[in-house]
């Protein structure tokens, strides 16, 4: 494959490779910081590690829904620059992701992201409107170690909250004794949490099924969260049947190869 397919995710970079695969790199010093670079060392860096030699192609990246930003612009063309990109192109991560899943549409289209989620309407024709919303699955996992922190006065590192969070325990220490304490956690924590949250994405949703005036729209659901089982469904609005592809995360990627 010709063409550089670049989905610069903020947790990770995912890159298409010739033989039709998906190529990862979870950087340690992260440049994309919700969906923007921010450090074009570690950027370049990241890309060498990423896509090797494979510099001077034409490249096609994936952007965050909603209308593109100055700062988003520049990230594009920064890093076209450090690719010598032949030429480069932008595809709504929206679309990316239709594409990806192999589905027709119309589509309503939810991406759980590390650091974004994005609602957004799209069809098939290329048309897409959507919204990126400034917090994704890291937040959510912050927000519930520090509701535990507080609830149970007790410390533990924040990896130590796996994928499935009702029901699961965790060892901390307690803040006043220092003794080892096992905490679980309970749906009224998760709930604590995602309340908010579930409200943004059911207005949103609401606000573009009655734009849309579509009832044969499909409903999907991409990215990294789409693979929490007890997140999507606490989470997404209740009652609708949210499609997922095979390999979520790597929606974007492959729909960026149908560009």
């Amino acid at each position: 494959m010709d063409t550089i397919c670049l989905d610069l995710g903020s947790e990770v970079l995912r890159a298409g490779t010739a033989d039709g695969g998906v190529a990862e790199l979870r950087p340690t010093q992260r440049p994309v910081h919700r969906g923007v670079v921010v450090d074009f060392e570690a950027l370049d860096s990241s890309l060498m590690g990423l896509v090797s030699r494979k510099r001077g192609r034409p490249l096609v990246m994936s952007t965050p829904a909603g209308p593109p930003a100055d700062e988003m612009r520049s990230s594009l063309e920064a890093t076209a620059r450090l690719l010598r990109a032949r030429t480069f192109s932008a595809v709504p991560a929206p679309l990316a992701a239709l594409r990806g899943a192999g589905a027709p549409g119309p589509a309503l289209v939810v991406d759980l992201g590390a650091e974004l989620t994005e609602v957004s309407w799209v069809e098939a024709s290329g048309f897409q409107i959507g919204t990126s919303l400034p917090w994704g699955i890291n937040d959510l996992r912050h927000a519930l170690w520090s509701h535990l922190d507080e609830r149970y006065g007790v410390t533990f590192p924040p990896s130590e909250l796996g994928d499935h969070w009702a029901g699961s325990t965790v060892a901390a220490r307690c803040r006043v004794s220092r003794a080892t304490r096992v905490i679980r956690v309970t749906a009224e924590d998760v709930e604590h949490v995602l309340n908010d949250r579930r409200e943004q994405i059911r207005r949103l949703v609401q606000r573009l099924e009655r734009a849309s005036q579509r009832a044969d729209a499909q409903h999907l659901l991409v990215g990294g969260g789409a693979m929490l089982p007890d997140l999507r469904r606490r989470l997404l609005p209740p009652g609708v049947r949210w499609q997922i592809p095979r390999r979520p995360a790597h929606a974007v990627v492959a729909g960026l190869r149908a560009a």
